[in-house]
């Protein structure tokens, strides 16, 4: 039927009445859709959220429980794992100032705790800061404090001399150790989880070292039980290590002073 320009066609009750039907039935289902994809965002955070608080990057490797609530800063493996064989070498200083090498192997890291450091000598900022602020921990925990070890990364460039003269000016007490091994040293680096290479600088006439900055903590056994990521806060680390290690050592022994006078 031809209607007038500009006119609206004429519209039936029942037409009217079909697509207020029609509009009431879609709004049930548009809501239930909106509702459950709502549902199901929520669950994916919060499942997000638990993932991240609870668990690191490292497969089994969780941020258990200390007795003021979660640890500040140190992430501990459910249980200790165990470093495979390995041959590195250790550069001391003797008291006469000679420097000697000996062999480091799974042998040598028993008997107290320790901290391993990945670094080089020519590392601009990481290192240096690393080693510093360590220095100041050794300082707090007084005891208490791990054995450091420097494990040098770049043994091409890091001579037994240049090694020993670059972590003395931080402290004497604190290892060092190489290998001119590099599938040695980067085995024994894999173990901990820790990774290293060299990078081309733009001139390409020379390199740097990118490598894993975190924390090593090795039990009496010589266990891997947990690590540091960074940035490093010694005033959490501090906490945490006073805290944790307690825990961790065994029992006193009073046997040695029965029978001896107050």
């Amino acid at each position: 039927m031809q209607t007038p320009h500009g006119s609206r066609p004429a519209v039936s009750s029942a037409s009217r009445q079909r697509g207020r039907q029609r509009g009431y039935s879609d709004k049930p289902l548009f809501f239930g859709i909106f509702a459950l994809a709502l549902a199901v965002g929520i669950l994916l955070w919060w499942l997000g959220q638990r993932q991240a608080n609870t668990t690191s990057v490292n497969t089994g490797m969780t941020q258990q429980a200390s007795p003021q609530g979660k640890w500040q800063s140190l992430l501990v493996y459910p249980k200790p794992k165990a470093i495979l064989e390995f041959a590195l070498t250790e550069y001391q200083r003797t008291e006469s100032g000679e420097l000697i090498s000996t062999p480091l192997t799974p042998a040598n890291l028993n008997g107290r705790w320790r901290m391993l450091f990945f670094g080089f000598t020519t590392c601009p900022d990481i290192c240096p800061t690393t080693l510093a602020d360590l220095k100041g921990l050794a300082k707090t925990l007084g005891p208490q404090m791990p054995e450091l070890m420097f494990v040098s990364v770049d043994p091409e460039r890091d001579t037994p001399q240049t090694l020993r003269d670059y972590v003395d000016f931080f402290s004497p007490d604190i290892r060092t150790v190489s290998s001119a091994d590099i599938t040695a040293l980067t085995t024994f680096a894999a173990q901990l989880g820790a990774v290293f290479g060299k990078v081309p600088n733009e001139d390409a006439s020379s390199y740097t070292m990118d490598h894993s900055a975190s924390l090593y903590l090795l039990d009496p056994n010589g266990a891997l039980v947990g690590l540091i990521r960074p940035p490093h806060d010694m005033k959490a680390i501090a906490a945490d290590l006073r805290a944790y290690l307690p825990s961790q050592l065994p029992p006193a022994d009073v046997s040695a002073n029965e029978g001896k006078t107050p």
